[in-house]
């Protein structure tokens, strides 16, 4: 492209008005949406001429990180519908996975996109459809290995929102159909979605993933099933088949260029657990907190599952500062552990972080009055991953700093 790194409102100042044999401004979102997903849509990106239907189409396409992980979890040679296309990297990336798959899109922008995406990429094993995907379910017979669904957080409205209930499709007053017509139901939906409360929206939930990206939470993945407990036998083989609570999956997922189309996901972490875990967290009082002793910050996906009892009973010598905050302190070394690992070097009094003016440090605060944004204004520090300073309360309401 030749005006890839060009200002675009510099472009749409220089050619309004003039004729074109091509929308000015559609070029000019070609160029911006280019940008705003170089990172995640990296493998698609290489060829010039992959095209986006819609600005908002570009903004909720999935990382083709976690497109990755949910074609390895279907597995292969599988019939499956998407029910809500939108830029297709879910749907070309389960279907050069080696499946066969029907894309349901509503907007024929992002028809006419996935269609031209699916010609120039080589995907072959595609068949997109203009349409409703729920009407289409409730007048055929055909019958699914897997149905993926990805709700628009979006009401009739155009409003922005978060609960499955509000989301199109609503999968929760629908989970009949979907079942009926597919041995296996991926519900892809928002990280900010109540587990709890899903697992009392949902009837036949086999599994959950919380599923993040280089420690940014991106989806809470639904698996739906009626007979079989796992959608493929060789990723969940280490599972119990007769496992009666649902099955949480934690995972954080690396960079996998190299495996992109067609491969395996890096995965940084994995961490499985059940409701059923009943243990006790163990709390550290402030005189347990050491110089010297090794320091964990749980992964962003694992504090969404609020994981300090899951945590204390996969290592019962670990002690959690407080419930939610996600930090631990131990004597022993897990390498295991789903998250940061460090040492604690001090607990620095407020003259000690004064000294620290300049110097680069990464803050977190958790459970703490004051933000990490706030703490590194007063203390005046650069960002950088030379250090970290955690500003936390312990269980009995003491504050802490910390340095590693």
């Amino acid at each position: 492209m030749n005006h890839a790194h060009s200002d675009v409102n510099a472009l749409r100042l220089r050619y309004h008005g003039k004729a074109m044999p091509f929308s000015v401004e559609d070029a000019c979102m070609q160029i911006e949406m280019r940008r705003k997903t170089s990172n995640k849509l990296t493998w698609f990106l290489k060829n010039p001429g992959f095209m986006f239907g819609t600005s908002m189409s570009a903004e909720q396409a999935t990382n083709q990180n976690v497109a990755l992980f949910h074609a390895q979890l279907i597995g292969h040679d599988r019939r499956v519908l998407d029910m809500t296309a939108g830029l297709g990297i879910d749907a070309m990336t389960i279907a050069l996975n080696g499946n066969t798959v029907t894309a349901y899109e509503l907007e024929p922008e992002r028809v006419r996109a996935l269609r031209h995406n699916a010609g120039i990429l080589g995907v072959n094993n595609i068949t997109v459809v203009e349409g409703d995907s729920v009407i289409h379910l409730q007048q055929t017979s055909e019958h699914y290995d897997c149905i993926f669904v990805d709700p628009a957080r979006r009401d009739n409205g155009n409003n922005r929102c978060f609960l499955l209930r509000d989301s199109l499709p609503d999968v929760i007053a629908h989970q009949d159909l979907l079942l009926a017509h597919a041995d296996h139901v991926m519900i892809k939906a928002s990280p900010l979605l109540d587990i709890t409360q899903t697992l009392r929206d949902f009837r036949h939930v086999r599994s959950i993933f919380i599923l993040s990206f280089k420690n940014e939470v991106k989806e809470v993945l639904i698996h739906l099933g009626v007979h079989s407990p796992y959608l493929d036998a060789g990723t969940e083989a280490d599972m119990q088949s007769n496992q009666s609570w649902p099955l949480i999956h934690v995972i954080d997922l690396a960079d996998s260029p190299d495996s992109f189309p067609a491969g395996t996901p890096a995965v940084r972490y994995r961490f499985n657990c059940t409701d059923a875990v009943q243990a006790r967290v163990n709390y550290a009082t402030p005189e347990q907190v050491v110089t010297g002793m090794y320091f964990y910050e749980a992964g962003a996906s694992m504090r969404k599952l609020q994981c300090a009892i899951q945590i204390c009973d996969r290592y019962p010598d670990m002690k959690s500062l407080s419930k939610d905050s996600g930090l631990f302190v131990s004597d022993t070394l897990y390498l295991d552990f789903p998250g940061r690992i460090s040492i604690i070097k001090a607990q620095p009094s407020g003259r000690e972080l004064k000294d620290l003016k300049g110097s680069r440090c990464r803050v977190v605060s958790s459970c703490f009055p004051v933000s990490a944004s706030e703490l590194r204004k007063k203390y005046r520090l650069m960002e950088g991953e030379d250090r970290t300073l955690y500003a936390t309360t312990t269980h009995d309401g003491t504050r802490l700093m910390i340095l590693t």
